[in-house]
């Protein structure tokens, strides 16, 4: 597979996951998926709309079986993926605006 292919696998697993891609630049060189931005995902309540640990490690293992893949970066505002493969949400802070927006589901940023 080729990165142009990768990368619309890759936006197709975000997609199938509910996740917002409005809100995160994906793109693959050399086989590497590089993922940028915040996870935010299009259903749940406020609470649930940043993913969890099971999630996030889901997500990893769905974007890594794709045919081609050497690896994937992340580099994301509200998730951290520490040296022993473990997912830790970062705590951003919003202003109420923003969070009432979120809340509403409306665009935010």
């Amino acid at each position: 597979m080729n990165d142009v292919q990768i990368t619309a696998m890759a936006r197709k697993i975000l997609v199938r996951n509910w996740m917002d891609v409005s809100r995160m630049r994906i793109r693959a060189v050399r086989g590497v998926i590089h993922m940028q931005g915040r996870i935010a995902k299009l259903t749940g309540s406020a609470d649930q709309r940043e993913g969890d640990e099971s999630g996030m490690r889901k997500l990893d293992e769905d974007l890594r079986m794709i045919s081609g893949v050497r690896g994937v970066n992340y580099q994301l505002e509200n998730w951290v993926c520490v040296s022993t493969g473990t997912w830790r949400k970062l705590k951003v802070k919003m202003s109420e605006a923003a969070q009432k927006a979120i809340a509403e589901g409306n665009e935010v940023g």
